[in-house]
């Protein structure tokens, strides 16, 4: 991998009121806000002392290349680990009736897992694949409802939803809603102007038991690096040209379908009748242009995705970073886990997973079963790879960074938008 990936990233500097002597080494470190936040939620120390030696390290363990933060070799390991316990344990447990769902504790470390009832047995049979050292990571909860149970609660509020006018949809501010298995709710993050007495609703329809409202920063309101990528890649600018004016968005992964090659996007970027341009629109020449979506997956469906047909593309994520694999289910990652993406505004992204089959809500529709995320979107990130690295070199396809808002990100799976548009494959290089 290059580490100039993510130097932009790892470049973002904002002074920060640190009376401490040390290193200028160190002081960058200090400097950015992105790695200090990334530490605190890890559960990994912000001291001078541990900022030094994550910098030491972290060539050796290619954290900076991987999350654009410097991590020692134990705090690399660990979030390996984070990662390989719950793959070691399975997925059997998760269609019992009486399971109320997992998630990572991101200060921890410790995977928990629920259940509506308290069975040894039950209890005994996830632990038998780990060893000794790695069952110490795990905990198990008692919940008062079963993920299906609270998963089915949500439903009433989309059918709702589907009854309302157009301004009342956006009225609502939803940003995101989906089971929350720390808290054993359906966790719904609506805009701070949305007013109490929306919450109220939203809190009737499905339940005050059952609801955990959570007011976010102003929902992203969705939009549709700037040089010529020819072979085009993930992660990079792409643009239409509208009544209104170039509007960008950021290129997905490479992909086929059905023997034709061509690369995907947000589904809300560009429909069929659009062309794609990379980078930017050009007046009085069609060098930039590729060529319109021919699937779209349209609105409140599992994806907001489109797929480009073009046969120049790559399997690489801005800059040169090659893709190897694909994510094939929702079994596949937890919360707690983390996962990244790279846009065109905000570039590198990372953070823990919060859900991991949410609805995700903009101001005029929804979709179903999207990843969340604790990380930034801005307009123009739209379409952005995102991805996981489950053992530091390997870069696997999660999706596409859709929506959000200053602190989540909505994800639509990959699986979803491979089903929804017919994809055959993610292109991988060796």
């Amino acid at each position: 991998m290059k580490i100039k990936k993510f130097a932009s990233m790892a470049a973002i500097s904002c002074v920060l009121a640190v009376s401490v002597v040390m290193s200028s080494a160190s002081a960058d470190t200090l400097s950015d806000p992105k790695s200090i936040k990334f530490r605190e939620e890890a559960g990994f120390s912000v001291t001078p002392a541990a900022l030094e030696q994550a910098k030491k390290e972290s060539e050796n363990n290619k954290s900076k290349q991987l999350y654009g933060v410097e991590l020692t070799e134990a705090e690399a390991q660990e979030l390996f680990d984070r990662q390989r316990v719950p793959s070691e344990i399975g997925n059997k447990h998760k269609q019992m009736d009486s399971f109320a769902g997992q998630y990572i504790d991101t200060k921890t470390g410790i995977l928990h897992i629920g259940f509506t009832n308290h069975d040894p047995n039950i209890q005994a049979q996830i632990l038998s694949p780990l060893s000794e050292k790695d069952k110490e990571r795990v905990k198990f909860f008692t919940a008062k409802y079963t993920k299906k149970e609270l998963e089915d609660r949500e439903i009433p509020l989309k059918d709702f939803m589907k009854t309302v006018s157009p301004e009342e949809f956006k009225a609502f501010g939803l940003v995101s809603s989906g089971f929350d298995p720390k808290y054993n709710k359906i966790r719904i993050v609506v805009s701070e102007k949305t007013s109490g007495e929306k919450i109220q609703k939203i809190k009737e329809i499905i339940g005050e038991d059952y609801a955990l409202i959570e007011v976010d920063g102003e929902p992203y309101q969705p939009m549709a690096r700037t040089d010529r990528f020819r072979p085009l890649i993930a992660g990079v600018k792409i643009e239409k040209d509208t009544a209104f004016g170039n509007i960008p968005c950021t290129s997905g992964f490479a992909v086929e379908k059905s023997g034709t090659n061509g690369f995907i996007t947000a589904g809300h970027c560009f429909n069929t009748s659009q062309y794609v341009w990379q980078p930017e629109v050009q007046a009085f020449s069609t060098t930039n242009r590729t060529a319109k979506p021919t699937a779209w997956s349209g609105e409140t469906t599992t994806a907001d995705a489109a797929f480009i047909p073009y046969d120049d593309v790559d399997a690489l994520i801005w800059e040169n970073d090659p893709v190897k694999g694909e994510l094939t289910s929702v079994n596949n990652i937890d919360i707690g886990n983390y996962i990244a993406y790279e846009g065109i505004i905000n570039n590198l992204q990372s953070g823990p997973i919060t859900c991991v089959s949410c609805t995700t809500w903009t101001d005029t529709s929804y979709f179903d079963n999207q990843i969340q995320a604790n990380m930034k979107i801005s307009g123009g990130d739209s379409g952005g790879p995102a991805f996981v690295t489950p053992n530091w070199t390997t870069i696997n396809a999660a999706g596409l960074a859709t929506h959000g808002s200053t602190t989540s990100t909505g994800i639509s799976a990959i699986w979803n938008i491979k089903s929804q548009l017919g994809l055959t494959k993610v292109l991988t290089k060796p």
